[in-house]
């Protein structure tokens, strides 16, 4: 895995290595992002800062207790955007693309564990 996209064995190491937990953190941060991307997305095209700040703090704040690093860090960069009021629609471009990155490496983590959800 690549360290730059997810730190795994951080993941784990938080988590005790209790792999059911894992894939019911993992599970529970797939199911709900894609409602955090379309709530990006929208106070995005909408320009609605304060909106668009929160929705990315709360993915922030999801992506970090993944330890999924890159989303991480462009969540990181979108909020300082929305609180400057000049935003960068490429930078909402890379940040879709961690989320998309992460999707995948989640969903490979769980279909190789046999996890299987409730």
């Amino acid at each position: 895995m690549n360290s730059d996209i997810w730190r795994q064995s951080e993941f784990e190491a938080e988590l005790l290595y209790d792999a059911t937990l894992a894939c019911r953190v993992i599970q529970t941060f797939l199911n709900d992002l894609p409602n955090a991307l379309a709530a990006i997305h929208a106070a995005f095209a909408q320009g609605q800062l304060d909106t668009l700040a929160k929705a990315v703090h709360y993915l922030h704040g999801s992506a970090a207790q993944l330890q999924l690093a890159a989303l991480v860090q462009h969540c990181r960069t979108l909020h300082q955007q929305a609180s400057a009021q000049s935003l960068d629609h490429s930078q909402l471009q890379q940040l879709m693309d961690a989320a998309e990155q992460a999707q995948q490496y989640l969903s490979r983590y769980l279909a190789t564990s046999g996890y299987q959800a409730q």
